[in-house]
């Protein structure tokens, strides 16, 4: 509806809705953020204190301009708040459902009435005069206490005030956080949930208390944290937009089991016990949904005790221990080494930075993992990969004359040299990595595990005696030295987010470091199949035709010149194959599943671009360094790599795949089974799938 429509209706009658009764006003206190802290005897007597108001569809129930002397709790109806311009324009801002409250500037400022709330269909509410809560105030004086420290944020509450948008975009939300519900369902929801906005610090769910709601995020982000026994703080999480919160509680019927507080001005929809319990009635499929959310937590919750018992189980990585992993002469054996010492010292991490984000070293297990595939020769046959490419026009014209002349070569028989070139060269990557860069996690893990504050001196003196000076192109360590700079500091970062952008900003450094070392080693073992099976034939093919018909001399002279043209014909077509190679036929293995290099990256689940605390960046650095390689920020198209050769189109796709799993927990999955394990302790190539 638009404003001047709003405001322009007619009056239609009050409500002849009977006033509620005490038990039900004091309901809707207790439902009503600004009053939820309140004890039980103080909310019976407040709800004593109040009047009940009837409005007609239309009336004006605050007047822009007049004096804030009431505060006002819709029992029931539809109010819209519209502001009134200087040149007479009506900006709406929104509207106030049953359970929310309008007017607290009656409890905040003695200051004029900043908007117009009219009734957009007959309503109730109940009515606090600044002289009913003055005296209600005065006699409990706990109450005077408890409000107090409610309203103690008052600026920054009043700054974060926002009015509930219109029902169209209330529905949107909910179908994004329901996104099982239909039409009908999420109608019914929008006339359930009240819209709260509260400032940072709030304290919305408190441990050991009833359930008695639960809240969707629209904005802002929350955090869940227990108190132990000492009185400190347990962390549990934090909860972001299209998440919920305080379901667990309602379909338990057990007490809070932790506190939810605002981390950053967050606007939220609360729904009751009794709506809750009413929508999970008459649409049983949402309590899958639920349900889905709570597994979702459960899950992280083991995993994480998973990473307490895992390094309960072993002592910490040695530098001897990488040291014995990099002797194994037996590559297959030597890539499920590596990638399983990855995994320890990814756990080990924890201990460091937590086990809410991946570290580098997480990354580099999987990543370790899905080069075993190639180490281990597990491909497709290239002789078939050769055939299917010549179905692509980028390819056909050079085919058409290539392929008569490498057809004299018998492919075939190449297969396996190709194969064992990209082993070699993948191999010898692999190891190259983890040789420089595990020793190093390996000290800085020893180094800082049971540091409590920071210590910059500590710090430097780690940097200096273990990484080298200079660019990574000409054998220095310059990005590491920044790179564990700031795992150090994300040790002691208090704020969720920007500790995740801390650590992301680490992963990435660690990693273009990785990628610029391995840069020889991925074009060697992208242009193995071309090398192997096809370079020279040509030349081969051509010296044997002219030694029949041309002196030798002359015969030489020219297949020399033709040599030439053979190598810029061959840089061509290994170009094309690395970016047909890319878009085709390479990928990631993950836990969860496998990941196209050569498509967008996926988006996560509720369709969600980034996790919560990376949706937007704000750390300079690290928009700096996204800038530098070019990813756009707010969405995933282009994310795909289009030559895995290419170092900067590489670090695209690694950028956004680092951004996007960060908070993807099962990533730290265990690579290999118990018996697996066994095995490659005992210097043994496992049995079985690996």
């Amino acid at each position: 509806m638009a404003a001047n429509e709003g405001m322009a209706m007619k009056a239609r009658p009050a409500t002849t809705a009977p006033a509620p009764t005490h038990t039900q006003a004091i309901e809707l206190l207790r439902a009503t953020h600004l009053f939820s802290s309140l004890a039980e005897l103080d909310l019976t007597n407040l709800a004593a204190s109040c009047d009940t108001r009837d409005i007609a569809g239309g009336e004006l129930l605050i007047t822009q301009g007049e004096p804030g002397d009431d505060l006002f709790v819709i029992v029931s109806g539809k109010f819209r708040a519209s502001h009134t311009g200087p040149g007479g324009d009506e900006l709406v801002l929104g509207d106030v459902m049953a359970g929310e409250f309008v007017g607290e500037a009656a409890l905040l400022e003695r200051t004029a009435r900043t908007a117009n709330v009219r009734a957009l269909v007959p309503g109730q509410v109940l009515t606090f005069s600044r002289t009913t809560l003055e005296r209600f105030l005065d006699r409990h004086p706990d109450s005077r206490s408890v409000l107090t420290g409610t309203l103690g944020y008052r600026v920054e509450w009043s700054a974060a005030r926002s009015y509930r948008p219109a029902t169209a975009v209330v529905i949107r939300m909910l179908g994004e956080q329901m996104s099982d519900l239909d039409e009908p369902a999420l109608h019914q929801l929008e006339n359930e949930v009240q819209w709260v906005t509260v400032p940072r610090g709030t304290l919305i769910l408190k441990q050991g208390t009833p359930g008695d709601c639960l809240y969707f995020v629209v904005t802002g982000r929350l955090r869940a944290f227990a108190l132990r026994d000492d009185g400190s703080e347990a962390r549990i999480g934090e909860i972001g937009p299209r998440e919920s919160v305080g379901e667990m509680a309602l379909l338990s019927n057990e007490p809070r089991s932790a506190n939810v507080a605002a981390v950053t001005d967050c606007q939220l929809l609360r729904l009751s016990k009794r709506g809750f319990d009413r929508l999970i009635t008459e649409h049983p499929k949402t309590m899958a949904v639920f349900t889905r959310t709570i597994v979702e937590r459960l899950g992280k919750q083991i995993r994480s005790r998973g990473f307490v018992a895992q390094l309960r189980a072993s002592p910490l990585v040695t530098a001897d221990d990488c040291a014995e992993v990099t002797r194994t002469q037996n590559l297959v054996l030597r890539n499920l080494k590596i990638t399983q010492m990855y995994h320890r010292l990814s756990l080990e991490m924890t201990t460091l930075i937590g086990h809410e984000d991946a570290n580098w070293c997480t990354f580099a297990c999987n990543a370790s993992k899905t080069a075993g595939y190639s180490i281990r020769r597990e491909q497709r046959p290239a002789s078939g990969v050769f055939r299917r490419l010549g179905r692509y026009r980028a390819m056909r014209r050079i085919w058409q004359i290539f392929v008569p002349l490498a057809e004299r070569v018998d492919l075939e028989s190449s297969f396996g040299r190709i194969l064992q070139a990209v082993s070699d060269s993948i191999s010898a990557g692999n190891l190259k990595v983890f040789a420089e860069v595990a020793p190093i996690f390996v000290q800085a893990i020893r180094t800082f595990h049971q540091d409590v504050e920071h210590d910059a001196d500590k710090l430097e003196s780690f940097l200096g005696a273990t990484l080298r000076p200079g660019a990574t192109e000409a054998g220095g360590q310059d990005h590491l030295r920044e790179a564990f700079t700031h795992y150090y500091e994300a040790m002691f970062e208090p704020s969720a987010k920007r500790k995740a952008e801390i650590i992301l900003l680490a992963n990435l450094k660690v990693g273009l470091h990785e990628q610029i070392r391995l840069q020889p080693n991925i074009v060697d073992a992208l242009n193995a199949p071309l090398i192997v099976g096809v370079q020279g034939v040509i030349h081969r093919s051509l010296a044997n035709a002219l030694s029949r018909f041309l002196p030798n001399a002359v015969a030489t002279r020219t297949v020399r010149g033709l040599g030439v043209a053979e190598r810029l014909t061959v840089d061509r077509l290994m170009a094309t194959w690395r970016r047909l190679g890319t878009a085709r036929m390479m990928q990631i293995r993950l836990p969860y599943g496998s990941l196209r290099i050569g498509a967008d990256m996926p988006l996560l689940p509720r369709h969600r671009l980034f996790p919560d605390t990376l949706q937007t960046i704000e750390h300079p650095e690290l928009i700096h360094f996204i800038k530098r390689f070019e990813v756009d920020p707010e969405s995933m198209k282009g994310s795909r790599a289009h030559d895995w050769g290419n170092l900067d189109d590489r670090m695209r796709f690694i950028l956004t795949l680092f951004r996007t799993r960060q908070k993807s927990l099962e990533l730290f999955d265990q690579p290999f089974l118990f018996e697996q394990r066994v095995a490659m302790t005992a210097d043994m190539v496992p049995e079985g799938r690996l």
